[in-house]
């Protein structure tokens, strides 16, 4: 059985690889352009009032560009995020 201050150190380095992994999140999302950083943020960071995401068809609008332009500036800035965190966890020997 595991003791009661060995879960709480568990929890604790938890706590600490979670916030580190959010640092690392945020600063990729910061290597983006504006409008690929507002678009990442609105479609899977922010929720609405009833806690579902927004919708594709309510983002671009929102970000004066159309639905073509749109799903390629998701497609490539999806791809930029990929790149950096997988470049970042593959050197931390995480992956």
């Amino acid at each position: 059985m595991i003791s009661k201050k060995v879960k709480t150190e568990m929890y604790a380095l938890k706590a600490i690889q979670v916030s580190e992994w959010l640092e690392t999140l945020h600063a990729a999302i910061q290597s983006l352009s504006p409008v690929e950083q507002e678009l990442i943020e609105l479609k899977y960071l922010q929720k609405r009032n009833d806690g579902s995401s927004y919708s594709d068809e309510v983002i671009y609008p929102q970000l004066y560009i159309g639905r073509k332009k749109y799903y390629k500036m998701k497609k490539e800035a999806l791809d930029i995020l990929g790149r950096k965190l997988y470049g970042v966890f593959s050197e931390r020997g995480r992956l």
